[in-house]
C-alpha cells in the first residue's frame, strides 16, 4: 500500500491540494511537496505554469479545481490546459501559436511593401499603390514583418528634445522651457518629499522658519491643465475691486508662504469654477490649481479655513466691504440713482442656536435663519449686503442700515440749493416689494432726506376703466423694449396722520388685472416708474442664480459667539400667550357660530325643540368658559412685555449670533465674482443671435482646459484655451479675448502680462 505522507507544507505557502503546496515570493511561484520544492518559473511565464499545473492533474496529485481556487483561474483554461498534455506532451506548450496566415499581405505583396518603403514612399502611397488599408500595413510594421525607414524630411519635422521647444504667437517665435503634461506633473507630484505636490521645498521652509513673507510667483510651462479657462477673467476680476484696498484693510495679516493675494485669487477662481464649498477643495488637485496660481499647489482645506481665520477680523471685513460699496457705486453713476432692496433668508438647520424664526417664502414655512438685505442696481449687479441675525423687518432695515450708507456713497446727489429749488426733485430712488409698504416710511424719508420710494400698492381701491389706459413702449434698464398699458393718477395713501400724496400707476394685463404701484418720484413719469418696477425681478432671478451656483446660503463657519450689542426680541412667554389667545378666540367663535345656526334653523317639532333649546344651552355654557379663559389670558398679555432683552431670556432659549466675519469676506468674494460674470456676459451678448446664452459659454470657459507658456524675457504670461464645443462659442470667445487683451492685464504680484490665445485661431 502507498505510504501516507505528513501535511508538512513551508511557512507562509498555500495548499494546492491534499499534498501540494504553493508560495510567491518576490514574483516567483514555488511548488512543494511536503518540503521538497518540485518545480519553479516566474509568475509572468504562463507556458511553464500551465506545463507544471497539467503534470500535476495528470499524476493526480491535485485536481482541477484546486487549480482553479488556487491561482483564480477560469476552469475551462484548466481543462484545456490538462487536454493539450495528454494529447500532444510537454513540448506544445512552447510552441509558436498558429495562425492562418496573411490572406491580403501575402509573401508577395510584402516584398512589394517592403520594396516601396525601401524606395522612401510614404505609408499611404504605399497603401494606395498596393490596393490595402493602412491599419493592415500599421500591424505589419509593428510586428516586424515590415521595416520601415524614416525619411530625411520627417526627420527634420519631429520636435526636438532639446529642453527648449519654439511656439508661433502671433507670427513671431518665443523661446519657452519645455512643457510639461499631465502625467509628468502628476508623477513629480505624488513623489514629493513634503507632501502632495509640496516640490517648493525651500520656499517652504524658509516660511516655516518665519524668513519668507508670501512666496514669489512663478510660473512653468504646462500643458492641459484643466479649469485653466478661469485665468480669463481675472482681468475683470481686478477691474472689479477683487485686489483693491486689501493691503489697506488687513494690514494685520502677516504672510508666511502664501500670499493674501493668492488666497483671494483662489477663492475668487474657485466661486467661477462652481466649486461652492470649501471643504470641495479635498476633491480637486491641489498642483493643478497650484499651476494656474503660480505656486506648488493651493493650500488644504484646514490650512486654508486657518489663513481665512486670521484674514477675516473685524472691523477689517466691513471696512474692505465699504470701500468696495463706494467703488462701485462711483464706478457706474448712472444705475447708482435707482436701486433695488430685498431680504433673502439663509435657513439655520444647526443646534448650536435657536435663532429666531422666520418666514421662508420658498419654503412656505417659518424657520429659523438669517436674513441677508441685498441692495442691487437697476442691472441687477449687487452693491452690498446686510446681514440681520435678528431680523427687525425691511423697513427698520432700510432706515437704520442702508439709507445712512447710501446717503454718505452714492455719488452725483443734488445739492440742497437744488433741492430747494426744484420741490420734486430726489436724490436717488429705492425699489422693494409690498414687505416695505409704509405711508409713515414714505412721508419720513422724503421729509427728511426727499428720497423716493417705488413699491406695489398693498391696498388699491376700486378698479380704474379700462379706457384710462395708455399703451406704451417702456425701454427696459437693461435696453429691452416692452409693450404695456399704463395709467396714472395721484392718490392719498395713509390715516391722517401719515396722509400722504403719491403717484399711482397702473398697468392692466391680457387678463385684466391692474397692478398697482405707488412712486413719490414726483419728478418721474408713468413710463420710467413702471420700468423700475417690473424690472425688479433681476434681483429676484439674482437670488436664484446665486443659490444656485455660488450657494450663498451656505454655512461657511460653525462657531457661535455673544451678540456685541444688546438685541431685544419678541418674548417667548408673549408668543405663548398668544397663540393660546388666537387658540382660545377661534374656538370661541366656532361655538358662537354653532349657537347661531341652530337660531336660524329651528325646529317644528316641540320635542325636538327642547333637544335643539338644551344643546344651544350646553354650547352658550363652553362658550361663557372659553370667555373666561379668553379674558384671563388677554390680561396676562396686557401684563406681559412683548419684547425683551436677549439676556433675559431663559438659560435654555438663550440666542447667541453665528459667526459671520469669514461668512461676509467670502460672500464678498462671491459678489465680485459675479459682478465679473455678468461684465463678461454683457460683452458676449452682442455677439450671439441667442443672448441668453451668454452666461453659459462664460461657464463653459471658466472649466476649460489651457496651455500655459511664461515668457520672462518680454514679460509674458501665454494662456492658451483648447476650443469651446461650437464653432458659435468658438467666435464669440475669440472676440472676448481680444478684448481682454487689450487691457494688458499684469497677473498679480508679477510683471507679466497676460495674453489670452484661443487654439485654432491663433
Amino acid at each position: 500500500m502507498p505510504q501516507l505522507l505528513l501535511p508538512i507544507t513551508p511557512a507562509g505557502s498555500n495548499s494546492l491540494g491534499s499534498l501540494l503546496s504553493i508560495c510567491n515570493t518576490n514574483g516567483e511561484w514555488t511548488y512543494h511537496l511536503g518540503i521538497a520544492v518540485i518545480g519553479r518559473h516566474t509568475e509572468d511565464d504562463l507556458a511553464s505554469f500551465r506545463l507544471m499545473t497539467s503534470q500535476f492533474v495528470a499524476e493526480g496529485l491535485c485536481t482541477q479545481g484546486d487549480v482553479v481556487h488556487a491561482f483564480g483561474v477560469s476552469l475551462s483554461s484548466v481543462k484545456r490546459s490538462v487536454k493539450i498534455y495528454r494529447t500532444q506532451g510537454a513540448r506544445a506548450f512552447f510552441l509558436p501559436r498558429k495562425s492562418r496566415g496573411g490572406t491580403v499581405l501575402t509573401a508577395a505583396v510584402r516584398l512589394r511593401a517592403q520594396a516601396l518603403m525601401d524606395s522612401g514612399s510614404s505609408r499611404k502611397e504605399v497603401c494606395v499603390q498596393l490596393g490595402i488599408k493602412p491599419d493592415c500595413l500599421r500591424k505589419a510594421i509593428e510586428s516586424g514583418r515590415l521595416i520601415e525607414h524614416v525619411r530625411a524630411s520627417e526627420e527634420s519635422s519631429q520636435p526636438s528634445c532639446a529642453p527648449t521647444e519654439a511656439i508661433a504667437v502671433e507670427g513671431s517665435t518665443a523661446f519657452l522651457s519645455a512643457a510639461s503634461d499631465a502625467s509628468q506633473r502628476a508623477v513629480r507630484d505624488a513623489q514629493a518629499d513634503m507632501g502632495m505636490a509640496c516640490t517648493h521645498a525651500l520656499e517652504r521652509i524658509m516660511a516655516a522658519m518665519g524668513q519668507l513673507a508670501g512666496t514669489p510667483i512663478c510660473f512653468e510651462a504646462c500643458r492641459d491643465v484643466p479649469n485653466g479657462g478661469v485665468l480669463t477673467a481675472l482681468p475683470v476680476l481686478m477691474a472689479n475691486g477683487l485686489l483693491s484696498h486689501l493691503k489697506k484693510c488687513f494690514s494685520h495679516f502677516q504672510e508666511k508662504y502664501y500670499s493674501l493675494y493668492s488666497v483671494v485669487v483662489l477663492v475668487a477662481c474657485m466661486s467661477l469654477c462652481r466649486i461652492k464649498h470649501l471643504e470641495r477643495l479635498r476633491f480637486e488637485s491641489p498642483g493643478e490649481w497650484g499651476k494656474l496660481m503660480g505656486l506648488d499647489r493651493i493650500p488644504e482645506v484646514r490650512t486654508l479655513r486657518g489663513i481665512l481665520k486670521k484674514v477675516c477680523l473685524e472691523p477689517h471685513v466691513t471696512q474692505w466691504a465699504d470701500l468696495l460699496r463706494r467703488d462701485w457705486l462711483h464706478e457706474h453713476p448712472d444705475t447708482a440713482g435707482v436701486l433695488y432692496l430685498d431680504g433673502h433668508v439663509r435657513v439655520y438647520h444647526g443646534d448650536k442656536t435657536p435663532l429666531p424664526r422666520r418666514y421662508v417664502s420658498r419654503e412656505r414655512l417659518c424657520m429659523r435663519g438669517v436674513t441677508d438685505y441685498y441692495i442691487n442696481d437697476v442691472l441687477g449687479r449687487p452693491v452690498f449686503v446686510v446681514e440681520k441675525q435678528i431680523d427687525d423687518g425691511l423697513i427698520q432695515t432700510l432706515k437704520n442700515d442702508v439709507i445712512p450708507q447710501l446717503l454718505r456713497d452714492i455719488p452725483n446727489q443734488p445739492t440742497e440749493e437744488q433741492l430747494k429749488t426744484n420741490p420734486h426733485l430726489c436724490r436717488f430712488t429705492m425699489v422693494f416689494d409690498r414687505e416695505g409698504y409704509s405711508p409713515r416710511l414714505f412721508k419720513q424719508l422724503w421729509e427728511e432726506h426727499r428720497i423716493a420710494c417705488i413699491t406695489y400698492h398693498k391696498f388699491p381701491k376700486t378698479t380704474w376703466d379700462k379706457e384710462e389706459f395708455m399703451p406704451y413702449r417702456v425701454v427696459m434698464p437693461n435696453g429691452e423694449i416692452v409693450e404695456m398699458l399704463l395709467a396714472e393718477r395721484g392718490t392719498r395713501i395713509g390715516s391722517t396722520e401719515e396722509a400722504l400724496w403719491v403717484r399711482e400707476v397702473r398697468k392692466l394685463t391680457e387678463s385684466g388685472h391692474q397692478t398697482s404701484l405707488i412712486s413719490t418720484a414726483f419728478h418721474s413719469d408713468s413710463q420710467r416708474d413702471a420700468a423700475f418696477m417690473f424690472n425688479r425681478w433681476v434681483q429676484e432671478n439674482f437670488f436664484a442664480y446665486m443659490k444656485q451656483n455660488y450657494a450663498i446660503d451656505a454655512l461657511d463657519e460653525c462657531n457661535v459667539e455673544e451678540f456685541p450689542d444688546p438685541k431685544r426680541v419678541v418674548n417667548p412667554e408673549y408668543r405663548r400667550l398668544e397663540s393660546r389667545r388666537r387658540s382660545l378666540q377661534n374656538k370661541l367663535n366656532r361655538k358662537y357660530a354653532e349657537i347661531k345656526a341652530s337660531e336660524l334653523n329651528p325646529s317644528e317639532d316641540d320635542k325636538k325643540r327642547q333637544r335643539q333649546l338644551r344643546k344651544i344651552a350646553e354650547i352658550f355654557e363652553q362658550a361663557q368658559l372659553l370667555k373666561n379663559d379668553l379674558d384671563t389670558i388677554k390680561k396676562q398679555i396686557e401684563q406681559t412685555a412683548h419684547h425683551v432683552d436677549i439676556t433675559e431670556l431663559p438659560e435654555e432659549q438663550q440666542i447667541l449670533k453665528l459667526s459671520s466675519n469669514t461668512k461676509r469676506f467670502i460672500t464678498t468674494i462671491k459678489l465680485i465674482a459675479y459682478r465679473a460674470e455678468t461684465m463678461m456676459a454683457m460683452q458676449l451678448r452682442p455677439m450671439l443671435a441667442r443672448t441668453q446664452d451668454a452666461r453659459p459659454i462664460i461657464c463653459e470657459l471658466m472649466k476649460q482646459t489651457v496651455d500655459i507658456y511664461p515668457d520672462e524675457q518680454q514679460g509674458l504670461l501665454h494662456v492658451h484655451i483648447h476650443p469651446p464645443t461650437t464653432h458659435r462659442a468658438q467666435a464669440a470667445i475669440q472676440s472676448l479675448l481680444e478684448i481682454l487683451n487689450d487691457t494688458e492685464t499684469k497677473y498679480p504680484e508679477t510683471n507679466m502680462t497676460l495674453q489670452y490665445h484661443l487654439i485654432g485661431n491663433e
